[in-house]
């Protein structure tokens, strides 16, 4: 077992959603957190010449994904709006942070990257006939 491995899965959500730097460093080196976590890759260490393993970027991306779990209070009538709008901030920010931890460089290149896989996503789900979760 690894020195990573002795937190819990809940410890590093709430380090991830805390938007904790070091956790996102220590889920990126643990080979065994690939499992708790669920094409940035290529944009990022491919693309803009980031430097991680596809696991690294996995886990630490998996992580940020964190403060989705408080989504189910947008269910709440009238401040249901508020919280879904805030939740998606916050993991857009987790995100871009999880991205420059795994992939060793700047904030800029990871909002680009965060933004050029978010821009890849909604055109190949356009091309797969997913374009219909789109429209109004």
């Amino acid at each position: 077992m690894t020195e990573y491995a002795r937190r819990s899965i809940v410890d590093r959500m709430k380090g991830a959603a805390m938007l904790d730097v070091a956790t996102f460093e220590e889920v990126e080196h643990d080979e065994q957190a690939t499992g708790q976590a669920a094409v940035t890759y290529v944009i990022g260490a491919k693309l803009l010449g980031g430097v991680a393993t596809w696991g690294e970027l996995l886990r630490t991306i998996g992580f940020a994904q964190s403060p989705g779990v408080l989504m189910i209070f947008g269910i709440i009538p009238i401040l249901g709006g508020i919280v879904r709008v805030v939740v998606l901030i916050w993991l857009l920010i987790a995100g871009i942070i999880a991205i420059r931890q795994a992939l060793d460089f700047s904030t800029g290149k990871a909002v680009v990257t965060a933004l050029l896989g978010w821009l890849a996503m909604v055109m190949l789900a356009f091309l797969s006939g997913g374009g219909r979760w789109f429209r109004m």
